[in-house]
């Protein structure tokens, strides 16, 4: 829910209590319109105005990742490095929160600066104000003619309250509460950030299976089109062994019940040539089709696994496809190796009735499938119980028993186990360990298996390796 204007005195007042004389470093554009400066090691002051529910909060979960990267973002960088707090104010009467800070000039001379944050349903915005109050930087700037011109150098207007009748509700509401349900959107805003940040390579991944699927579907158009003329050469032979009866002049001819077109400004000679020549060509055509369905298809297998790999990756794996991809114009540093995904990492997966089970057969895959590849915290990750193994997800929000019993033990036929206890987690209780493909287990249910399905055993011919 958005802030109400008396919830953001009560805000002002604990982020006054927490924030005065402190400085502000290593700020981060964390998604689209959400911004944070480190506090200390482990809390971050957050200000989002994405959405209908803008906020401003200290925030004990939010990684750190690479910033995104703005204008506006590059400048609020480079005016607040290491600018003090000197006060945190609330302007106006709709919910305008705005940060006084001391900072340096060019010249090395201490100047006030502004941060404001507009927290206003559907018209938040950010901004950052010089000592007389005009505008350095806006997050969302304005036309040239609107009543707040919100451009640089323009000078500041707070914005008036509409006058509406509203009579606000008095609940109770304590700043923790409210910053823990902040943290609570954090997910969301990193789903978003992903789509912001990654949009070349899901926008290329989708291209190409669709353009991908087309080229199958104009290659089998093709193939059904040159089926048809395969057996035009019996045709010709057809001509050769019935000249006497046959007149090109009519336009067609009698071949077993069938009517089949000739030409009648040609003799029937080269009428039958011309079968010959289209029963070869098609022939030709068919091969060649064959040839190209079979390297489209490759294709599109591999973008699809590059798909599957790219849905639920971490950024680490998100920027090494981006690189494989040549989508990345992110500079290398001097001496910095290359990186990208060896195809040591690359676990294998069994689709089973639409349900991918996915692990590894090494340390290596099993770190990678764990810790890069599959980030989705609600997805059933299986282990057998204290032993080393292979580590096995099920990408499914909800794994049925029956589909939860066929990866436990497929997790025992991988670990070289005919029967045993197998642990199974929420990919959300699995934490990494020290050593590569080490998990730490926070919460599991253990399953006992004395025998494997036969059927279960089988699918393990239908494994496929993730290619790229």
């Amino acid at each position: 829910m958005a802030l109400t204007y008396s919830q953001l005195l009560i805000v002002q007042n604990a982020l006054e209590k927490r924030l005065l004389g402190m400085r502000l470093a290593h700020l981060g554009q964390n998604a689209p319109g959400v911004f944070s400066y480190r506090l200390n090691a482990k809390e971050k002051l957050v200000i989002d105005i994405n959405g209908a529910s803008p906020a401003v909060y200290i925030s004990s979960t939010w990684e750190d990742k690479e910033s995104l990267s703005s204008n506006f973002f590059l400048h609020l960088r480079k005016e607040t490095a290491g600018a003090r707090i000197l006060k945190i104010e609330v302007w106006g009467e709709d919910r305008i929160l705005a940060f006084v800070l001391e900072a340096l000039s060019s010249t090395f001379k201490p100047i006030t600066l502004y941060l404001v944050a507009e927290l206003i349903p559907g018209k938040s915005n950010l901004l950052l104000l010089d000592e007389e109050k005009k505008i350095l930087a806006a997050y969302r700037t304005g036309s040239f003619g609107e009543e707040r011109f919100l451009a640089h150098g323009a000078r500041y207007l707070v914005p008036e309250k509409p006058d509406y009748p509203y009579k606000e509700k008095k609940a109770p509401f304590s700043f923790a509460a409210y910053c823990l349900e902040q943290e609570q959107k954090e997910e969301k805003l990193l789903a978003l950030r992903r789509k912001e940040k990654y949009k070349p390579l899901f926008d290329l991944l989708k291209r190409k299976l669709k353009s991908g699927q087309k080229k199958i579907l104009r290659l089998q158009e093709d193939q059904e089109e040159a089926k048809k003329h395969l057996s035009d050469g019996d045709y010709g032979n057809f001509i050769f062994m019935n000249m006497e009866t046959i007149n090109p002049a009519e336009g067609s001819m009698d071949y077993y019940g069938e009517k089949v077109p000739l030409d009648p400004s040609r003799s029937l000679s080269d009428n039958a040539q011309r079968f010959f020549k289209r029963a070869k060509k098609a022939k030709t055509a068919l091969s060649l089709q064959q040839v190209n369905l079979k390297r489209v298809e490759k294709e599109l297998s591999a973008y699809q696994d590059a798909s599957e790999l790219a849905s639920y990756a971490d950024e680490e794996t998100l920027d090494a496809l981006m690189e494989h991809f040549a989508l990345s114009n992110k500079p290398r540093k001097k001496n910095q190796k290359k990186s990208g995904i060896s195809h040591a990492d690359l676990p294998y997966f069994i689709l089973k009735d639409g349900v991918t089970y996915i692990y590894g057969k090494n340390a290596r895959q099993n770190d990678f499938l764990s810790f890069h590849l599959d980030t989705a915290k609600t997805h059933t990750w299986i282990h057998v119980l204290d032993e080393h193994g292979a580590h096995l997800i099920i990408r499914k929000e909800k794994a049925t028993l029956e589909e939860i019993a066929i990866g436990c033990q497929l997790a025992l036929l991988l670990s070289e186990k005919e029967d045993g206890d197998v642990m199974v987690a929420k990919k959300k209780d699995v934490r990494k360990g020290n050593a590569p493909g080490q998990a730490l287990v926070e919460a599991y249910e253990s399953f006992h298996f004395s025998k494997i399905d036969e059927d279960v055993r089988a699918l393990l011919s239908k494994e496929k390796r993730i290619n790229l």
